[in-house]
């Protein structure tokens, strides 16, 4: 099973308030596991460490966490396959952050299993694939 993760788990790590996911992320590395973090994820992280009162530090943890897995590109496929998503909410009545509709239509494209404790979010995503870390 290939697994993509979501910002909020991401980070959870970094603002040390869920220790056992680094180390449930750890024991995938150490199982073998490759971890995909896209593009948009990647810079959510950036983001958050560029707007904090400790940029430099804060840039160093999160290039140290995100290290372990594997910075997918954003392709023209990934733009694809989130504009059909959105498109598709948006018939139904419903509607997605424009990120996380960018997230789940790349794990949707590439079918990854995407790591999230944003359930209410990723649960409108028609077959998309998650695991729920939150419990």
């Amino acid at each position: 099973m290939a697994l993509a993760f979501d910002t909020c788990i991401l980070v959870d790590i970094l603002r040390d308030r869920r220790p056992e996911f680094r180390a449930r992320i750890q024991g995938l590395v150490d199982g073998g596991a490759t971890l995909h973090l896209g593009a948009v994820v990647f810079h959510e992280l950036m983001l958050g460490a560029e707007v904090s009162t400790r940029p430099d530090h804060q840039r160093e943890r999160v290039l140290a966490l995100t290290a372990l897995f594997q910075l997918e590109d954003w392709t023209p496929d990934d733009a694809t396959g989130a504009a059909e998503l959105r498109a598709a909410l948006q018939r139904q009545g419903e509607t997605i952050g424009l990120a996380d509709s960018f997230i789940a239509g790349q794990a949707l494209t590439r079918g990854w299993t995407l790591v999230t404790s944003n359930v209410r979010e990723f649960s409108r995503v028609p077959g998309l694939t998650f695991e729920d870390w939150s419990a």
